[in-house]
């Protein structure tokens, strides 16, 4: 028999014994059941401390630089010479494509950040003990200030050079 929540069921099927004869899988997923639930992703992450969320802005990190480069010089194609304020207007409209593309790519993120935050929490450690900080906190803060410079760092050489 199906289990009322969308679970696979061991029962015998008469008078609702649990045993192994009548396994039943689950129920196809509904909405918020697949294995792509953002939702429940973020907060396995969040549960997983600063680690499951160092991990997801590192992937996040990784994914904005990587998309950004392929969409200006692969999709929308920018040509160099075109002026400071051409640029800037061209930064504007990849980016927004960057952040359509991300929304479709989130769910993978998400797991590969649930996978990874394990690793991510031990070298939150090394790193606290080599940098001598007193806390993962100082970590995390080393994470989101190193995830945003290199960001920032990148798009601006990129949109400078090809002013």
């Amino acid at each position: 028999m199906q289990g009322s929540s969308g679970t696979a069921d061991f029962t015998s099927g008469s008078g609702g014994r649990t045993g192994t004869a009548g396994f039943q899988p689950a129920r196809s997923a509904g909405p918020g059941r697949g294995i792509w639930n953002v939702a429940r992703m973020q907060r396995q992450l969040q549960s997983l401390g600063l680690a499951g969320v160092a991990a997801y802005g590192i992937f996040n990190t990784l994914y904005y630089i990587c998309a950004f480069l392929f969409f200006w010089i692969y999709v929308a194609k920018v040509p160099a010479g075109q002026g400071l304020a051409a640029s800037a207007k061209a930064f504007a409209a990849v980016m927004a494509g960057v952040w359509a593309g991300s929304q479709v790519t989130k769910a993978p993120r998400a797991a590969l950040a649930l996978a990874l935050a394990p690793l991510v929490d031990r070298l939150m450690g090394v790193l606290q003990r080599v940098l001598g900080l007193k806390s993962k906190n100082s970590v995390f803060g080393v994470f989101v200030a190193a995830c945003l410079s290199l960001a920032a760092a990148l798009f601006g050489v990129v949109v400078l050079s090809w002013r």
